[in-house]
């Protein structure tokens, strides 16, 4: 049948999609009291809005459920085609548009940090770690969250010593 061979990718990139765009961080905000977490803190629905306004625990929890969805949606397309080395990488920035324009909050998300983060756990893992280091002082160091984020994504370091693939 023409154009069977391209219905796989395309469902993988549509799953990765929609896993992508479940706002866990809103509905771990709403389980800890919060109603709205778009109306408090930075109106971001992300993690560290989470923490902000519910918690450490809420925004942990929220963290690593992102992070989950990112690594799930990397890994499953992974596991499905053994044979591709693009598809896994492409259905997690699925993952992360649809956490930063979901549908399911009128495509009005995060900035997709955590999603973005759990993506590179299946693809890089040994890689993924070094490349958070410069994430985990900086926060503490300047007192200011988001001063973590931009080190980390950017910071090649060892990152480029390893291939993961």
């Amino acid at each position: 049948m023409p154009g069977s061979e391209l219905l796989l990718p395309t469902l993988m990139l549509l799953g990765a999609y929609l896993l992508g765009s479940i706002p866990f961080s809103y509905l771990v905000a709403r389980s800890f009291g919060v109603a709205d977490v778009r109306r408090v803190g930075s109106g971001n629905v992300g993690a560290t809005n989470v923490m902000r306004s519910a918690g450490a625990p809420a925004g942990a929890l929220a963290f690593l459920l992102d992070a989950a969805k990112g690594a799930g949606a990397a890994e499953l397309a992974r596991l499905f085609t053994p044979g591709s080395s693009w598809l896994p990488a492409v259905a997690g920035a699925f993952a992360v548009l649809g956490h930063v324009f979901p549908v399911w909050l009128r495509f009005r998300g995060g900035k997709g940090v955590a999603t973005g983060a759990g993506v590179f756990l299946p693809l890089a893992s040994r890689s993924a770690g070094w490349s958070r280091w410069p994430r985990s002082w900086r926060p503490w160091r300047f007192r200011w969250r988001c001063s973590g984020s931009t080190p980390g994504r950017s910071s090649p370091g060892p990152r480029w010593r390893w291939r993961d693939w």
